[in-house]
């Protein structure tokens, strides 16, 4: 055992987290990367179910049609995100 392992060779570094003092940002990276990659599911949910809700003749009557301005649009488009993220999260 002890000549097999005697000629295993070290991988190469491919990536680095630390920074120009030393300190590991490993972590700090991958909640970064978590984090956006969160919200372009969440995003992606949102526009998806909007989709669905548009092209469903029932539900086309949760859809406001007659929204004016951007900040309504902003508004109600919260509203159901808000609303489709707790119903896939399972609040």
């Amino acid at each position: 055992m002890k000549r097999e392992t005697a000629c295993y060779v070290k991988l190469p570094q491919i990536i680095d987290f630390t920074d120009k003092d030393g300190n590991d940002l490993m972590q700090e990276e991958i909640q970064t990367n978590y984090e956006r990659i969160r919200q372009e599911v969440r995003q992606q949910l949102v526009e998806d179910e909007i989709t669905c809700i548009k092209n469903d003749p029932k539900l086309q009557n949760l859809l406001k049609h007659d929204i004016k301005s951007s900040f309504d649009k902003r508004h109600n488009l919260f509203y159901y995100s808000v609303s489709i993220i707790q119903r896939f999260s399972g609040k």
